[in-house]
């Protein structure tokens, strides 16, 4: 289960959408076009490919990239990216009244960048396809301690296109960006190594 520790607990997420009149869909997560998108996506795994064209994303392109929908429940969805045997790389989404918290979570030992908790909230509502996420005050300050702060202006996006019958997550940085779109059209399978889970917050 995801463990919301910097924002709103279930609880407190629960008495909220009550509050403003907020109704449940699947797995009780709020109903809307991009909560039903990505709810549909739920126990499967995507392949993927990076559409842009930067040096640092070049060897990307030579790596299968997939996306393991791996978790869906009242707490928000948790999604593994593997980049080939690369499992340290998670995303989570959470919902907050009138938007969503998008999360990434790394493990040391991966090939990212070593950080981990960092992300941004979005306020399109649930029934935008595009999900928009500015970096957030707490991650632009944990950028700053470890001397990232070229990242200190990041914006992170989830967009589905269901006519292309795509899932693009989408990075906005300074000087570049990256872009990868997965094939949601067909789930491909995807082995997990015994034991492993993804990381929490």
């Amino acid at each position: 289960m995801i463990k919301l520790t910097r924002h709103l607990s279930f609880a407190a997420l629960t008495l909220a959408l009550a509050a403003c009149g907020g109704s449940t869909g699947p797995y009780g997560l709020p109903e809307g076009a991009f909560w039903s998108q990505l709810t549909a996506l739920c126990g499967k795994a995507y392949e993927g490919r990076v559409t842009t064209d930067y040096s640092a994303d070049r060897d990307w392109k030579y790596q299968r990239l997939i996306l393991d929908v791996a978790e869906c429940s009242a707490d928000g969805v948790v999604m593994n990216f593997n980049l080939d045997e690369d499992r340290t790389r998670t995303w989570t989404v959470t919902p907050q009244p009138g938007g969503a918290i998008g999360y990434h979570i790394g493990r040391a030992e991966g090939t990212g960048p070593g950080v981990s908790g960092y992300g941004g909230i979005s306020t399109e509502g649930p029934d935008a396809l595009a999900q928009i996420f500015p970096i957030d005050e707490a991650s632009k300050a944990l950028f700053e301690s470890i001397d990232l702060t070229f990242s200190t202006e990041n914006v992170w996006s989830l967009t589905f296109d269901p006519e292309a019958k795509t899932f693009t997550y989408h990075i906005q940085r300074r000087g570049s960006e990256r872009r990868i779109a997965f094939d949601i059209s067909e789930a491909v399978p995807v082995e997990k190594p015994e034991g492993w889970e993804p990381a929490d917050f």
